[in-house]
């Protein structure tokens, strides 16, 4: 919403530029009603439409680990007891049709949920060794 009101100087998404111009526009293409300057603070841009509604289901792969044990048989001979290794990994991908960067956004309180541009989670990998003597 805040990203396609036309009002102000504050950055736009480029979905603006297929607003609706002038008469007999229509169809998909101009999905984005006319930019409105904003008069008594007003601007009818942002009124709460279903126009902002959007589906933000998704499928997170949030966490991943995976672990190989050597046959103590097998490092007996490297003079080991054991022998590990491992790797972790945290937001590894995130499926979704959003359009936002973050589809997880929480609702929070008794207001409407809205998308607060947030950044996306981070990846990160863990790779280690166990190794006993």
């Amino acid at each position: 919403m805040n990203m396609e009101n036309m009002n102000g100087t504050t950055n736009q998404s480029q979905a603006v530029n297929y607003r609706w111009r002038k008469e007999g526009d229509g169809g998909y293409d101009f999905y984005i009603p006319r930019a409105l300057s904003s008069t008594l603070h007003q601007n009818y841009n942002t009124l709460i439409s279903d126009r902002f509604i959007e589906d933000a289901s998704f499928v997170r792969m949030n966490y991943l680990s995976l672990n190989y044990s050597f046959d103590s048989k097998l490092i007996k001979k490297w003079h080991l007891r054991t022998l590990n290794f491992y790797l972790n990994a945290n937001n590894l991908f995130c499926l979704t049709h959003y359009s936002g960067v973050e589809p997880e956004i929480g609702a929070g309180g008794r207001g409407v949920a809205t998308d607060g541009s947030k950044t996306p989670r981070a990846k990160s990998y863990t790779f280690g060794i166990n190794i006993g003597f």
